[in-house]
């Protein structure tokens, strides 16, 4: 008898102390303004996730007086309601974790701020209504499996920050048919661009991405022949440029080192709306 007693009291104080440690170890979240989110030892934010309606993200920069520093891992996997997700606003902002937005099926338009250095593996994985992507210039490698299988993905523009593409980054985007790739690029993994049939790759001259297209048979444009002005890098000047000049000086889109360079116009170093009048200009004598 006195052999189960002490048994018992044995596993009692075992099972108390694994409820201890589950406590202790385990997550807290919390809930502000439609986000879950979890604060670290510096009442720093990460967002896991969001409650209720929100088809169109806005990742906030605080919530109060916690700066919100990441997405955190598998936050918005398999949410079939985002449509959009806007990092703009996220000025503290550094990484996106691993599998953050897998399998949003709906996700078709994603917005980076230029704070953001770590893109995790496989971040946008099998996204199949992403159809654009200009990547931040804060990061300096694409990681694995990082859009596999993003099935829509027609254009995508890597920075000059970025020096090594990972296995399997772009692998199975069957629709991809521009990819622009900075000049610092000097590592490009196994399989990338697995089964990317339409695959065109827009890179500069005496570059390792020049000799990855020759070496792969892949079809490239060398882009620094394009002509100023071209800010479409459609291979023309016309009313087109002008417009996205437009919409760069309203905020409503980002431009790529190369874009910037071409939408200078005037040579002054600043893109502004007298660089899209220029460009009218140009075009009504043309005619």
């Amino acid at each position: 008898m006195k052999l189960f007693k002490k048994l018992f009291a044995a596993a009692s104080a075992l099972t108390l102390t694994l409820l201890f440690c589950v406590h202790a170890f385990a997550d807290t979240y919390y809930i502000s303004h439609g986000f879950k989110y979890t604060i670290d030892n510096s009442s720093n934010a990460t967002i896991f996730g969001a409650d209720g309606e929100h088809s169109d993200v806005v990742i906030p920069d605080k919530f109060d007086f916690r700066k919100v520093i990441a997405v955190g891992l598998y936050a918005f996997r398999d949410d079939a309601q985002i449509t959009s997700v806007s990092f703009e606003n996220a000025l503290y902002l550094t990484e996106i974790f691993p599998y953050a937005f897998k399998n949003c099926d709906n996700l078709s338009n994603v917005t980076f701020s230029p704070y953001i250095e770590k893109i995790g593996n496989g971040a946008f994985w099998e996204c199949t209504s992403l159809k654009s992507v200009e990547l931040p210039g804060g990061i300096d490698t694409v990681k694995v499996d990082t859009f596999y299988k993003c099935s829509s993905l027609e254009e995508v523009t890597i920075p000059d920050s970025v020096t090594k593409i990972e296995t399997y980054a772009f692998a199975e985007c069957t629709s991809l048919k521009k990819l622009v790739i900075g000049k610092n690029v000097n590592e490009i993994g196994a399989k990338a661009f697995l089964n990317d049939s339409k695959l065109t790759i827009y890179c500069y001259k005496d570059t390792y991405a020049l000799q990855y297209a020759q070496d792969n048979n892949i079809p490239y444009v060398i882009i620094d022949d394009y002509q100023k002005g071209d800010v479409n890098l459609d291979g023309k000047v016309d009313i087109s440029d002008a417009t996205l000049i437009q919409k760069y000086c309203a905020k409503m889109t980002a431009f790529s080192d190369l874009q910037l360079s071409l939408a200078d116009v005037n040579g002054t170093g600043v893109v502004d709306v007298r660089c899209a009048t220029t460009i009218q200009r140009i075009i009504s004598k043309a005619v």
